[in-house]
């Protein structure tokens, strides 16, 4: 009897280590993974700046005009079509960004009254794609590279979102404020974006640079968004046009802000549109 009763607790002992042995396997196992995944991670933020580092904006081709002493100046064009902005010096790194947007913001201004700025921006993307597409493909495919990683869900089930936005907010600090405008515009201006879910579901665009002034507080629409970077011509449009597009994004129930997640002048400006649309109704 006393055999039988040492042999069951020998059992009950060794049963109990078995499980304490696979859990430890298990967790060492989810250490590795995640070891893994940030090394990968971290290589990829490293290529991203390798690739903004290498990057450089110079005028392809040499269309000459003169100033009023006669001297040789260069624009930038796109489509053939010059840009009321005099090529200065060639740019490298994160100056192309900004020298880019320049040029956007001057194209877009300049010819908003006879095309969509949607249309304008496609012209825009089709002359400087050799420059842009790398750079916005690989932070789509940061994105992505984090959102399909199981150990995120692993390690706290319920921590899912939270997780994955620890090391999206760890992409988003390389970003300077003229880079998330950029973004911004790049990800709306076609339908069938695949950047755009990303950005909404992690809120990535929250830091956007924007102010948003009411001329009628009555009117949300007869408001001005001031920013250092998006030109006021057509801020109002291409942000309207994000809003639907994050309310339009299936089997998902975002919020209009979400992109924008806490962005203290966006909620406002949407809490008006809200407003006005039930007193319309």
């Amino acid at each position: 009897m006393f055999t039988i009763k040492l042999q069951s607790k020998e059992l009950k002992n060794s049963t109990e280590e078995l499980a304490k042995s696979s859990e430890a396997l298990t967790e060492q196992s989810k250490s590795l993974q995640l070891q893994n995944f940030e090394n990968t991670f971290f290589n990829m933020i490293n290529l991203h700046n390798e690739i903004i580092k290498n990057i450089s904006l110079e005028v392809k081709e040499k269309h000459p005009d003169f100033d009023f002493d006669g001297r040789e100046t260069y624009y930038y064009s796109i489509l053939n079509k010059k840009v009321a902005l005099i090529e200065d010096k060639p740019y490298y790194g994160k100056n192309v960004i900004s020298k880019l947007f320049e040029i956007l913001n001057i194209y877009i201004k300049d010819n908003i009254k006879t095309k969509d700025i949607f249309v304008l921006y496609n012209h825009f993307h089709y002359e400087y794609d050799d420059i842009i597409s790398h750079y916005f493909r690989n932070v789509y495919q940061i994105l992505k590279f984090i959102n399909k990683q199981e150990i995120l869900k692993d390690i706290n089930k319920n921590k899912e979102l939270e997780n994955q936005k620890f090391y999206t907010n760890i992409l988003r600090a390389q970003f300077s404020s003229i880079e998330f405008a950029f973004l911004f515009m790049n990800s709306i201006y076609k339908s069938d974006n695949k950047l755009f879910p990303l950005l909404v579901k992690f809120e990535f665009l929250e830091p956007l640079n924007i102010i948003l002034q009411y001329t009628n507080p009555r009117k949300p629409s007869e408001s001005i968004f001031k920013s250092p970077y998006l030109h006021e011509s057509y801020a109002f449009e291409a942000i309207n046009k994000c809003i639907k597009d994050t309310t339009d994004i299936e089997n998902e129930n975002y919020p209009k802000n979400k992109i924008f997640g806490s962005n203290y002048h966006m909620k406002k400006y949407i809490n008006y549109l809200n407003t006005s649309s039930q007193e319309q109704q």
